[in-house]
């Protein structure tokens, strides 16, 4: 019986196959057809070519979602009238809503096994507060971290958020000076970070497991962390050291706010072994 259930299975799972494989052209094709039959993929032929191997367009995700339109009708003002949704460039606060409509459902993201919290934990980020609650378009919105059209898997290494990239993404804004200025925040912590601990250790030794920017700040949710959390951030990687420091004379003082836990002494971007 064992050995004519496990030919059962197999036999099904070699059907399985071979309707997968009957069936795959003619969905191909069927997407290649719709494709050329896509009026923002014939005009925008050279934005197309960067898309077309993204992670969004490899999931059915195209032009119309993000942008709106109607991609049936090749006449100009058809394809792009009021009635279509059509929105052009997104502004940032455009952009923040649009990403949401797919990233904050829960029901959608879980077949991705995707966390489905993004856009809450940006509204609560310094990011997002500038952006929706000030009009703030100069701060970071989805596309300056992950792309727009060309967005790859995070785990991709050509991803601009991959851990080797992301410090060099955070500072083509924050390595801006004069942005930064307007902001009165440094412009240099990237060299400083380079020349740390655990920049030579991500940068250097490829050490994907070390602090980088996110690591401390956040990502969607980034805010810089208070006096009295930065205890609570190191200690996330520094389990032991956070253990001692708890059990030191240290402790107290600290408490009392006469210095600040871990960066008195370490400093915080620039930290040395």
């Amino acid at each position: 019986m064992k050995n004519s259930g496990r030919r059962v299975r197999s036999q099904g799972f070699l059907l399985g196959i071979f309707f997968a494989f009957l069936f795959l052209p003619a969905l191909t094709s069927g997407w290649a057809q719709s494709l050329d039959e896509n009026s923002c993929v014939t005009c925008h032929s050279d934005l197309w070519e960067g898309m077309k191997t993204s992670i969004h367009s490899q999931n059915g995700i195209l032009c119309q979602d993000c942008h709106g339109g109607d991609p049936t009708k090749l006449d100009f003002e058809l394809a792009k009238a009021p009635s279509t949704g059509f929105i052009g460039k997104p502004t940032k606060k455009q952009i923040v809503e649009r990403c949401g409509e797919c990233h904050g459902d829960v029901e959608r993201m879980n077949f991705y096994g995707i966390r489905a919290d993004q856009l809450v934990r940006y509204k609560t980020s310094v990011h997002g507060k500038k952006l929706l609650l000030a009009g703030d378009e100069k701060v970071a919105a989805c596309t300056d971290c992950h792309g727009s059209h060309h967005v790859v898997s995070v785990s991709d290494t050509n991803s601009p958020v991959y851990p080797l990239n992301l410090p060099n993404t955070c500072n083509q804004c924050h390595g801006d000076k004069k942005l930064m200025d307007q902001y009165h925040l440094p412009s240099d912590v990237f060299q400083t970070y380079r020349a740390s601990v655990h920049g030579r250790a991500l940068f250097e030794k490829k050490d994907l497991s070390v602090a980088n920017c996110a690591s401390c700040h956040g990502s969607h949710g980034a805010v810089p962390p208070g006096v009295r959390h930065i205890g609570e951030t190191c200690g996330k990687c520094h389990i032991n050291e956070k253990k001692y420091f708890l059990e030191s004379v240290h402790a107290p003082v600290m408490k009392e706010g006469k210095f600040s836990e871990c960066i008195s002494c370490h400093g915080n971007h620039g930290v040395k072994p």
